[in-house]
């Protein structure tokens, strides 16, 4: 008579608490790195619609950015006749409307506080929830200087899943972009950029979207 061969209800037991350990330890950094390419993703999408609809702003201002826009609401405005939206906001009505409300302290940079200094600059929700705010338009001789870096005309912000999603983190889900007067140029992408070297877990991740497309966009922090 032969023996029956199978596996004892402890060794079932040892079994299943080992892969329950080897599952807690993996299933998150799945998650985390699932999440990291959703945003960068993301980024490279809306990077892709900014660059597109500034060209044909400079296309229609005779080839130039120069003189299009004399205020950060003139330069939200150029911008609705390109894009499909859904909402749009004028200064000063924004705020815990279609972008962060500081008094609730919704935004957070990346070392993990709260950001609550938004200047309630117009914004344009998209259909797909993504919001893009305006800001710093000194005039319209594209004269801004930001460190080193000069002939910026304006400034972009977008939270690229929108702020009704977490983590509402600048250089998790919250970039920005100088447009200046021959580019759009990522913040922290220049060496004349003061925010070069601030996309790191202990600062304050405005130069974010320079390194994740200098590092062939990857989020590697």
């Amino acid at each position: 008579m032969r023996e029956k061969t199978g596996f004892t209800l402890a060794e079932v037991l040892v079994t299943l608490v080992v892969i329950g350990v080897v599952a807690s330890l993996t299933i998150p950094a799945l998650l985390q790195n699932y999440k990291k390419l959703e945003y960068v993703t993301r980024l490279q999408k809306n990077y892709k619609i900014l660059t597109e609809v500034v060209s044909m702003i400079q296309a229609e201002n005779d080839g130039s950015l120069t003189g299009f826009a004399n205020n950060n609401d003139e330069v939200k405005d150029a911008f609705l006749k390109y894009v499909r939206y859904i909402d749009d906001c004028d200064s000063g009505s924004c705020l815990g409307n279609l972008w962060y409300d500081n008094a609730s302290a919704s935004s957070k940079i990346l070392n993990g506080t709260s950001y609550t200094t938004w200047s309630g600059s117009p914004t344009i929700k998209f259909q797909d929830g993504v919001a893009w705010t305006f800001w710093d338009v000194t005039g319209s001789d594209c004269s801004q200087v930001q460190g080193s870096l000069g002939n910026i005309c304006f400034q972009v912000g977008m939270d690229v899943n929108g702020i009704e999603k977490d983590p509402n983190t600048i250089g998790r889900d919250i970039f920005a972009f100088y447009v200046t007067k021959d580019k759009v140029l990522p913040m922290g992408a220049s060496s004349d950029d003061p925010q070069t070297g601030t996309c790191n877990t202990s600062s304050s991740g405005w130069g974010c979207a320079g390194k994740i497309i200098l590092d062939g966009w990857k989020m590697d922090y």
